[in-house]
This record gives structure tokens, C-alpha cells and sequence, in this order.
């Protein structure tokens, strides 16, 4: 079809025609409750074009029938249609107003619909006066919408408190209603030429002039929806935030998409989501650190705001407990692990064992109970007082109890030696074996002689051999014995008992000995000291020789020999018996032991 100027022109007129038009005439209507038996007062006389008698009698209004609770009008517009206004002209039975008829009027709805149903449609109207005398009969209501029916509402029901002045029953008097607007929705102006603003809800727009009636579509704002959203807002009349874009950004103004993505700590097409499930950062791509009780970091920084789980440190919790340290904050010394190897950093565990001294899963007691040493398995010593040694060489820090030496005190007292530090002595112990290198006892009892747990005790004057069991014999003096051999010390006859024996009697041999020197040694005294009295006597008479001849033994040399007679004084001594006298103690002895 070609276009011409005079057939736009045609169109034009016939948009202008139309807008000045009533749409709602002559189309077909309805209503719910018609009187009865009343053909004139039906649905289709409310768009007849007819109002000039506006009362029962002259048959130009439609009336339904009495005693409802609810009454309904509707007309069918046969298209949707661009609605302006609408004129409502009620019965007045041409009183002025009020003419009584407004009780019946009040409180009314006005729907539009692309329905039969109101339900279906948009509330256009609903007079609330509450005012005696209202509503005036006569109503001009704007209602910029876009529909195919219009529908007359109204109701008394039982259950709702109405106004004093309102009707009992719900009535249905419209002697006229006029429906004004463009025929095709979309257009507005003088002649409906002029295309709705693309950006109103469902593309509708007063009529008149062009704003958009029902508002905008999501993102935009304004009368006519011409403006983007901005600001931080987006969707249906701009009344949503925006997320958190990047670099504070505007987000899509219809979506509220951030087109250059989310700024730290967030997610999601709006960047509403914080970062959760252990994310933070940009995109929510950086995991977070070990927060306590597994909780969300920050979802920016991804600080932990409660404290690290044990075992991790720092701001982020992502850094394991070093240093020789573990547990909470890191606050918790390790034991000694081998070879000062880093501890468990969450339990403190010594993975690969303890230390030398130390023992337990975190290495952290030292060795006790009398053991030391790599993993506690090495046995102390003979501590003094059973004291614990050191826990981790063994050393007995106060000393050795009795019988052992060394820094260990593991070793015993060397032979012969007992006691604190083995400095004791071991005495008199049988055949001459070592003592006990504790108490020093002797363990196979005292040598002959000796008695008392350490054979210390030499026997009493009376006793003598093992363990002093012998008596002396009653033939020593005051029973009085050598303590190892049982010889008399003193004889109490003068030979020798046949009870001392080979030994006793080189004991008693020797008291007699000593005697008879003493005797002898006195009687050798006395002769010489008598014959020097005597030599003193010849000295003084010389010439006698009476005193020769009286003394012929004392004859210093034999004068018929003719020898010197100038000899020493002494050599009368000669006279005596020659023998040895030791000799004779000697052949005594003897003759003592053949007996």
C-alpha cells in the first residue's frame, strides 16, 4: 500500500475524530442484576448517547434490580484501547444535586480490564467520601489505562460497617458512561499521533500528554521514562541499590549487573553476596586463612576476626605456628622434640620422639622414675638417698649411696673397699675375701681372732680363733691367749703346758729367755764387781805373798812357768765356764720341746 499525503491526512482526521469520540458508544454492555420485567432499563442504556432525563421515567438510564448486595456494569470496548477519562453520569431523576440518589452512587469502583472480570483488571477508581451528600452524580475520572472493558462496581455487604448515609442495598443507575482516549494504545496527543514513550510499563501513556501512566520500565525514571537510573540504583522506577561494583561503578540501570565486576568480598551478577564457603577477595577467588571454630574470614581481607584456629598465626591465620611454639595464637612453647625439630604446630606432638632426658607425646616431662636417657629407657644408678638422677646423662648430682662410685654410680666399690664413695676399708674378713661393697660386712664371716658384723672386734683376753668361739686354756696366766692362735700369753708353771703347742711354746720360750738374760746379766755384774774388790785388795799388797798362798786361785799367772805375771785383771775371769750362755738357753729351750 502506497501512502499519500491525503491519505495521512485521512488517517489523522480519523485519530482526531476518534479521540473527541466516545469509544465506550454504542458498543455492547452488560450488567449483573436487571429489573425485573423493565426491558428499558437495561445494560445497553448507559452508552446510548442518551442522558437528557436522567430518572426511571424517561428510560434512559439502566437500573438494576433491588434488595442486592452487589451490583455490576461492564461495557466491551471490542479492542484495547488507550484510555484518557472516563464520564460518569448518574441518575438524579433531573433533581439537583444532591438529589438523593448519591447514597445509592457512593463508594463505587471503577476497573479496567482486557476481561470480564474485574478481578482480572487494575482498579481504576474507588470513591471513599464519607461525607453526607457525596458523591455528586455527575464524575469525571482520569484513568490512563490500557484495556478493553470498563466495569461498574459497587456492594453493601452485611459483614462491612458502611456509612450512616449510605444506601442498604447496592444499586446500578448509570444513565451515562463515556469511555474517552486514543483507539489504538501506544498513541497520545491532540489527534493520537504521537507514539507512548518506549520506556513505560507496557507501553502506556496518558493520552494527553504522553507521560507514563503506569511508570517506567526496570532502569529508567521520569514522566516519560527518558532517564536512565544512576546514582547507585537500578530496576522499576530506580528504587533498587546497586552492589558493590568495582571502583564504585554504576551497575546496569535495568539489571544491576556490574558490567566491570565486584569490588573485594563480593560475588554474584549484582556483587549483593558477600564472599562466604572460606572465600575472600576479588571475585571471592582467595581462600581464607584458619579461622577459630571454622569461621567465615572477612570477606575483604580476609582477616580473621575471632582468632586463627590452634596452630596458625597472623592476620590471615595462614601461617603455621613455628619458632618452637603451637596451640592458640601460638602461645604454647614446645617440648623438646630430637634434634630441636619444629613441633607439631596444632598439638605440640614430637613426631619424630624426644630429646635425650624427655619422654610423653609432647616431650615435655622429664625422665623420672628413676630412668634417663633416650626415650627414658636407661636405668639410674645407686643415687644417694634413691635420689632421681639427671634426667639426661645419668649423673648423680648428690653423690653415690654406699658401695658405688663413679658419676654414674653404677659401678661397685673396688676389692677391699665399702662404704660412701668406697672410702671405708674392708677388715679383717675371712681368708682374706673382700666385703660387702655397701655395709662392708664380711659375707664369709671374720678372719681367726676377729668377730662383729664389719670384723672389727678383736676376741676378749679369753677367747680366741673363729669367731671367737675358743676359750683359752685355763693354764694361761689369768686364761689369758693370743686372740688369732690361742698361745698363752704368761705360763703359769715353770716348764710348759702340754696344752701349748709348737707355737705357745716359742711364746713363753721367749718370756724365759728374757728372764734368764736379766739373771745372768746380774750375776755376771756381781763377779766382775767382786773380783774387782778383790784386784783392789792385791793392788795394795803387792809383796804379800801370804795373800798368794791363801788365794792360790786367784794366782794371776803361774810362777814355775816363768811367764810375764804383768797380765789384765780380768783375765781371772777366764776361770769360768767358757759356754755361751745363750747357748744354754738355747739347749734348754730344746730339751724343753723334746718333753
Amino acid at each position: 500500500m502506497t501512502w499519500t499525503n491525503n491519505s495521512i491526512k485521512a488517517i489523522d482526521e480519523s485519530i482526531v475524530k476518534r479521540v473527541r469520540e466516545n469509544l465506550s458508544l454504542g458498543k455492547p454492555a452488560w450488567q449483573k442484576s436487571n429489573y425485573p420485567g423493565a426491558r428499558t432499563w437495561g445494560a445497553d442504556k448507559a452508552v446510548d448517547g442518551n442522558y437528557t432525563y436522567r430518572g426511571a421515567l424517561g428510560n434512559q438510564c439502566t437500573i438494576s434490580a433491588d434488595y442486592q448486595q452487589t451490583a455490576e456494569w461492564r461495557v466491551d470496548l471490542e479492542s484495547v484501547v488507550s484510555i484518557s477519562h472516563i464520564n460518569i453520569f448518574y441518575r438524579t431523576d433531573n433533581r439537583p444535586s444532591p438529589s438523593g440518589y448519591e447514597s445509592r452512587f457512593a463508594g463505587f469502583f471503577l476497573y479496567i480490564s482486557n476481561t470480564t472480570s474485574k478481578d482480572d483488571g487494575f482498579l481504576c477508581f474507588h470513591e471513599i467520601q464519607n461525607v453526607s451528600g457525596t458523591p455528586i452524580e455527575d464524575q469525571r475520572i482520569n484513568c490512563s489505562l490500557n484495556g478493553r472493558y470498563v466495569i461498574y462496581y459497587n456492594e453493601r455487604r452485611p459483614d462491612v460497617v458502611y456509612p450512616d448515609y449510605y444506601s442498604t442495598y447496592a444499586f446500578n443507575e448509570l444513565c451515562e458512561l463515556e469511555v474517552y482516549g486514543c483507539h489504538i494504545p501506544g498513541y497520545y496527543g491532540e489527534f493520537c499521533n504521537q507514539t507512548c514513550p518506549v520506556n513505560c510499563q507496557r507501553q502506556q501513556c496518558d493520552v494527553v500528554n504522553g507521560d507514563c501512566v503506569n511508570g517506567c520500565l526496570p532502569g529508567y525514571i521520569g514522566l516519560k521514562c527518558g532517564d536512565k537510573c544512576g546514582g547507585g540504583t537500578y530496576g522499576v522506577n530506580c528504587t533498587q541499590s546497586c552492589g558493590h561494583c568495582l571502583n564504585n561503578e554504576q551497575c546496569h540501570h535495568i539489571n544491576g549487573t556490574c558490567l566491570q565486576g565486584c569490588s573485594p568480598g563480593y560475588k554474584g551478577p549484582g556483587c549483593k553476596a558477600k564472599c562466604d564457603s572460606g572465600m575472600y577477595g576479588i571475585n571471592c577467588n582467595q581462600v581464607c586463612g584458619h579461622c577459630i571454630n571454622y569461621e567465615q574470614c572477612h570477606h575483604i581481607n580476609g582477616s580473621c576476626l575471632q582468632g586463627c584456629s590452634q596452630g596458625y598465626k597472623g592476620s590471615l591465620c595462614n601461617s603455621a605456628c613455628d619458632d618452637g611454639l603451637y596451640g592458640e595464637n601460638c602461645n604454647q612453647s614446645c617440648g623438646h622434640c630430637i634434634n630441636n625439630i619444629q613441633c607439631n604446630h596444632v598439638n605440640g606432638l614430637c613426631y619424630e620422639g624426644c630429646s635425650v632426658g624427655f619422654k610423653g607425646l609432647l616431650c615435655d616431662n622429664a625422665c623420672d622414675g628413676g630412668m634417663y636417657g633416650v626415650n627414658c629407657n636407661r636405668v639410674c644408678g645407686h643415687c644417694l638417698n634413691n635420689e632421681q638422677c639427671h634426667h639426661i646423662n645419668g649423673t648423680c648430682l648428690q653423690g653415690c649411696s654406699k658401695g658405688y662410685r663413679r658419676t654414674l654410680c653404677k659401678i661397685a666399690c673396688e676389692v677391699g673397699k665399702y662404704g660412701y664413695n668406697c672410702n671405708e676399708s674392708c677388715r679383717h674378713c675371712m681368708h682374706n675375701t673382700t666385703c660387702n661393697h655397701v655395709n662392708g660386712t664380711c659375707q664369709e664371716g671374720c678372719s681367726v681372732g676377729y668377730h662383729g658384723p664389719l670384723c672389727t672386734n678383736v676376741c676378749s683376753r679369753s677367747h680366741w680363733g673363729v669367731n671367737c668361739k675358743e676359750t683359752c686354756s685355763t693354764e694361761c696366766v689369768s686364761q689369758t691367749c693370743h686372740h688369732e692362735s690361742g698361745h698363752c700369753l704368761l705360763n703359769a708353771q715353770a716348764q710348759f703346758s702340754n696344752t701349748c703347742k709348737n707355737d705357745y711354746t716359742i711364746t713363753i720360750t721367749s718370756v724365759v729367755v728374757c728372764i734368764l738374760i736379766v739373771l745372768m746379766s746380774s750375776l755376771l755384774n756381781f763377779v766382775i764387781w767382786r773380783k774387782m774388790q778383790q784386784k783392789g785388795a792385791v793392788l795394795d799388797t803387792p809383796n804379800d805373798k801370804d795373800y798368794y798362798n791363801e788365794f792360790p786361785s786367784v794366782r794371776i799367772g803361774d810362777k814355775q812357768s816363768g811367764q810375764d805375771m804383768n797380765i789384765s785383771p780380768y783375765a781371772e775371769l777366764t776361770e769360768l765356764d767358757h759356754t755361751n750362755t745363750y747357748e744354754q738357753i738355747h739347749r734348754h729351750v730344746k730339751a724343753d720341746e723334746k718333753m
